[in-house]
Order: structure tokens, then sequence, then C-alpha cells
């Protein structure tokens, strides 16, 4: 009789939780921080998840890797706290590079931290393009032999992953594996894959599923930056992933080569037909990058632009779109993107209100009724 009991119980409950229709997920609006090329504290990023709480669907992406730098403690490189040295504000540098980065300690307590304020912390560790902060780590660690083998030389101090090395690939999911395991708290890991020249669209879509697959077993959605995804390797990677679109062609100079781009690589209709979730980050709209030429006036000028002449449907610059609305519904999200190459001599608090303004007017034209608590 109790096993009776039991199993009606069981059955009843399975019928309801079918019955009752999952709660959507709100539409997610953040951040991307480039903490790569430029170094921001554990109390730095307190703030910015600060601002961005109290938000449904608030994210703050960290893009912790680039060519400049590694911005986080990697073990499988070397780059650990122990052997670490300290400025007297705290820093934490690698003493071979001289280069400063984050302690898996001050990441984990950064996840905790975003978690209580409600805001998704997004990790961005970025292969196979924009790998030459990985490439210095690898010659301290390897040798050059080692490293100039794991690594293309793309010209100027650039990098890539060589994804037909076996010894790269196992790397590449060694680091992956590593990162995962400061970040318990965050349910989305974005890995990158913007701006890969040494590979063919085939290796790229293989290389996209092998390591999503990995990625998604850590127990993570996972994101991807849109410019990887050609119409012809869209076969080839997981119909899961979630889009951050920047841009159609890379914002090249080259007329030439942007109209090349635009017939390989996938629209953002394309992915949505596709199945694909997508978030809109338009390069020219929602990227900024602060330098010390910079005035009040650009900012302003940029903010406006943003308030008057950006919707959400629109993803191709200032090209003006036509999505259907049953393919707007398909796009999940939106964010801003400050990049740190050129902030020497910019201050943190500079760059933290000019973040500030963007992701304000961005909330503005999703949810203006919601900004109002902002």
């Amino acid at each position: 009789m109790r096993r009776w009991v039991w199993f009606s119980v069981l059955m009843l409950t399975a019928f309801f939780a079918a019955a009752v229709p999952a709660m959507a997920k709100p539409f997610e609006v953040g951040l991307a921080l480039d903490c790569a090329r430029r170094y921001f504290s554990a109390d730095e990023l307190e703030r910015y998840i600060d601002f961005l709480a109290g938000y449904e669907g608030s994210f703050l992406q960290l893009h912790l890797t680039d060519h400049e730098n590694v911005g986080l403690e990697l073990e499988t490189l070397g780059q650990t706290a122990v052997f670490a040295v300290r400025d007297s504000d705290g820093t934490v540098r690698n003493p071979k590079t001289g280069k400063p980065f984050l302690t898996k300690a001050q990441l984990t307590q950064l996840g905790r931290y975003a978690e209580a304020r409600g805001v998704e912390l997004v990790p961005e560790i970025d292969f196979p393009g924009h790998a030459g902060g990985f490439y210095r780590l690898a010659r301290v660690k390897f040798g050059a032999e080692i490293a100039d083998r794991l690594f293309i030389d793309t010209g100027g101090g650039t990098y890539e992953a060589n994804l037909s090395d076996a010894e790269m690939m196992t790397l590449i999911r060694a680091v992956y594996s590593e990162a995962a395991a400061i970040f318990p708290r965050s349910t989305v890991f974005h890995i990158g894959c913007d701006e890969v020249f040494s590979a063919s669209d085939e290796e790229i879509g293989r290389y996209i599923a092998q390591i999503a697959d990995f990625v998604r077993d850590q127990g993570f959605a996972v994101r991807i930056w849109n410019d990887s995804l050609t119409k012809a390797n869209l076969r080839l990677v997981p119909p899961d992933l979630e889009i951050t679109y920047w841009s159609f062609d890379g914002d090249a100079e080259d007329e030439s080569e942007r109209a090349e781009r635009r017939l390989a690589r996938a629209s953002l209709p394309e992915l949505l037909d596709a199945g694909f979730a997508v978030l809109n980050f338009n390069s020219y709209y929602l990227y900024y990058v602060p330098s010390a030429g910079d005035s009040e006036t650009d900012l302003t000028m940029m903010v406006g632009e943003l308030r008057d002449g950006w919707r959400i449907e629109k993803w191709d610059g200032t090209a003006e779109t036509s999505l259907s609305p049953e393919r707007v519904g398909r796009i999940v999200g939106a964010g801003v993107s400050v990049w740190t190459e050129d902030s020497a001599g910019v201050a943190d608090e500079t760059i933290f209100v000019q973040s500030q303004a963007l992701v304000s007017a961005l909330r503005e034209k999703i949810r203006p009724a919601d900004n109002s608590s902002d």
C-alpha cells in the first residue's frame, strides 16, 4: 500500500511539472569588459557588479585573455599565486612576464559576490585566436621550441593556437577545465572564437564543436563570438551555442575584404533561423574603446547615437535591417563591450563612468520602465 501511495505522488508530481510551462529566461542585458589588456582589481570589478545588480538578466562578461596577457591564475601554464609577486597595492604579478593577473581565490570570491547580487558572471577564455598571452606563458613553461609548435605566429606579436597539433588541443582542454573549476557559480562560459585567420572554415567548425561539447560537459551554457561561424561550417557546430553577434564583416577597412567576409559568414538572421540563441553586440553602437584622447563630447555623442539610432533588430553596423517579429523574439540579449587596448592613461573611474553611461542607455532602449529604479 505504501509503495502505491508513493508511486501515485510521483506520478502526480510529474504530471503537474509537465503541465506547468517553464518560466521564460529574462532578456539579458550586460557588459563585456576587457580585463586582459587592462588590469581591473577584484574590488574594482565588484563596483561593476554593484552597478549591474538589481536589473533582471544582468551579466558581466570578463574577457580574461588576449594577445597582451592572460589575466587569471592558471597552474596549467605555470601562472600561480604561490610564485607571484605582489605590488604595494596588492596587485598580483607573474614574476616571469611582469603581467598582473587575478588569482583563483579572487575570482572565486568575485563569483560569490556576483551570485549574491543577482548578476551572471561570464568568464571568457579566448581561443584559438587572440592567443599571444598564452604563447608567452607557454614559452616560459615549456620552452620556445614547443611553444613555436603549439602556436602559429600571425605577425606583429599576435598568435593563434595550432589546431592541427594534438598537444595543443590537449592544452586547450586543460586550460578550460582549470578555468571552469574557478567559476562554479556561473552558468555561462564564453570560449571566444573571434578573429581566427589561420584555420579553414572546416577546421574552426570542428574545433568549436569539440570545445563547446567539452565546456558544456563542465556544466555551462556555451557562448562564442559570431565571426567564426560561416555558411560552410554552420552544420558542424552544436545548435545550442549562444552567439554574441558583434559584426558581419569584422569591421575590415578594405572594401573587398568586407564583401568577401559577408559572402562567407553567417548573418544574424541566418543564425536565428538555424535555431541559435543570439545576443546583439553591434560593434558600431555597442562597442567602446576608451583612450586618453577621448573627450566628454565623444561619449555624449556615442550615448546619443545608441539612444537615437540603435534598435534591437539593428545588428549590422548602422545598416537599416529588417527582421520579422518572430526573429526579433528569438534575440535573447544585448551587451556593451568595453575594449581596453588603448586605455593607457585613462583613470579607472573614467572607464567605470563611461561603461555605466553606455549600459544605462542600452537598458533604456530595452526596457525603459525598468531603468527608472537605477
